[in-house]
């Protein structure tokens, strides 16, 4: 059996991982945007250098131009996916003939390489969200090729092999040997909720932040909530504007800009923030940070000058997600527009109950990739939409929740954190939940009444047994490791454990398939 492995190539422990493997399988291809090292075990590897693959330029030089496709209705369904996913890497939209014409181009190549390199089975380190990727998961699932992805959970090493990030299509449903953690299966049969949060990785978020990042963070208005010295400071700069002048000045003038280095090397260090504009000079680049300033300057007035929200009505919260991520992008595939989704919900309501929306956090911040996901217009849309309430963005999360009759989302984390605290969740996109009895997969050409119906008479002690039942049946399918070398150093685990965990639990796989 041929293996390819995608995107193995910079972190070091998934690195660590790569070469363990290719000592027990044909590893024929390795992809990403590092060389491996002259000593590592896939040097002998076909290296397909990622950072070729950004520009149409580039595949008239450098690969097979001949044009070998077959079934392209298959394709032509996710061109409108693969333009999102185009928009994350390019804060200057590219025109529809680019993007055309780029599309058909991956098509090509990677239909081409597989068939030259006859690769059976394609594992990649996360859902494919980059338009390469993204295209090479399409054009192996087309060929008939198969595929897994590495997949978090809500939980502490504790993650899914998956073989696809669409609606169903999962297949997770494989029980690994030597995977059985008895101090989680025993607070599953015990029920024990207070334990069980223990094993979140959300337990350390704050402001949409790692703890460490939050600590470390020299953002003034983080630093602000934790200090009052900076809390006056803050007060002071953000009066004259100076963060802003800051940013769109002294960034531009004196920081590099982030252009992705065409032509891997062993120490490449991949940028995929503007990764598909091959060339931007200064003036170009103070623009885009113009742009994005401006928008962000809005959007942060539209979400902060609200009133407090009382929690009295009957409400759905539908927390919105941080977005370009793969979690919705690709992962909730078709189901993507937040939009739609919550008109959809509005047109199906109960007319006494509301739906309440908040922002989340990291959509505020000043980021370039953000550029094209949420401005004015959105929320405009947004607020139109009736029985829609925009709540403030400083109100408590948990407080939405445990207030809230059910929860809404594409397939956010908000899933997960309502199921704990007794509600019910309606769901959009793509989730390792939706076999949970209190989970419900909204399909679009049918009546949510009697869905909502049925979610509604769930007691608080109702979605916690369901959600305890869930995992009592599914933890058999975990695999007791890290995805990533962040979650090792973020969690501090030991990352010898973890490593002969994720081998022997990849090798069991890929050995079945």
């Amino acid at each position: 059996m041929k293996i390819a492995l995608v995107n193995f190539d910079i972190d070091e422990y998934l690195v660590k991982f790569a070469e363990k493997i290719s000592q027990n399988f044909q590893v024929e291809s390795f992809m990403g945007y590092r060389k491996p090292k002259v000593n590592s075990t896939l040097r002998n590897s076909d290296f397909v250098d990622a950072t070729l693959l950004y520009h149409v330029e580039n595949f008239e030089d450098k690969f097979d131009p001949k044009l070998i496709i077959k079934n392209k209705d298959y394709y032509f369904k996710y061109f409108l996916l693969f333009s999102n996913v185009m928009d994350r890497v390019s804060p200057i939209p590219h025109s529809s003939n680019y993007k055309e014409l780029y599309f058909w181009k991956l098509i090509n190549f990677f239909v081409n390489y597989i068939n030259e390199k006859k690769i059976d089975l394609f594992f990649f380190d996360c859902t494919p969200h980059r338009p390469w990727d993204f295209i090479l998961f399409l054009v192996a699932k087309n060929l008939g090729k198969r595929t897994l992805i590495l997949r978090r959970t809500e939980f502490i090493a504790k993650n899914l092999i998956v073989e696809d990030f669409e609606r169903n299509e999962l297949k997770f449903h494989y029980e690994y040997n030597n995977q059985v953690d008895h101090n989680f299966s025993d607070i599953l049969d015990k029920k024990n909720l207070d334990h069980l949060k223990n094993y979140l990785r959300s337990k350390d978020n704050r402001d949409g932040l790692t703890l460490k990042r939050y600590q470390q963070s020299n953002n003034l208005e983080i630093l602000s909530k934790r200090n009052n010295f900076y809390n006056v400071i803050f007060k002071i700069i953000n009066f004259f504007k100076l963060i802003e002048i800051k940013y769109i000045f002294f960034d531009v003038l004196f920081k590099k800009i982030p252009l992705q280095q065409v032509g891997a090397t062993e120490d490449t260090i991949p940028n995929t923030t503007v990764a598909s504009l091959k060339k931007i000079n200064k003036f170009d680049y103070f623009f885009i940070k113009l742009k994005t300033l401006l928008r962000n300057l809005k959007i942060n007035r539209l979400n902060r000058n609200i009133k407090d929200f009382k929690m009295e009505e009957k409400y759905i919260f539908f927390p919105l997600p941080f977005q370009p991520e793969r979690t919705t992008l690709p992962e909730a595939g078709n189901n993507g527009s937040v939009i739609n989704s919550i008109k959809f919900l509005s047109a199906n309501l109960p007319h006494n109950i509301i739906i309440v929306v908040k922002e989340h956090p990291r959509q505020l911040y000043k980021d370039i990739r953000t550029y094209n996901f949420r401005d004015e217009n959105f929320y405009n849309e947004l607020l139109k939409i009736k029985n829609v309430k925009l709540v403030n963005v400083r109100e408590d999360y948990n407080k939405l929740i445990s207030n809230c009759i059910l929860t809404s989302t594409l397939c956010g984390s908000v899933i997960f954190d309502g199921l704990m605290l007794g509600k019910p969740s309606l769901v959009f996109g793509n989730t390792w939940l939706s076999d949970c009895e209190s989970v419900k997969l909204v399909n679009l050409n049918e009546d949510l009444k009697t869905t909502f119906s049925e979610l509604l008479n769930k007691k608080e002690d109702q979605v916690k047994d369901d959600l305890f039942n869930f995992l009592k049946n599914n933890q058999k399918f975990f695999i007791n490791a890290a995805c990533d070398g962040f979650e090792i150093e973020r969690f501090k685990l030991d990352e010898d454990k973890n490593l002969e965990n994720l081998i022997l639990a990849v090798k069991n796989r890929i050995g079945k398939v």
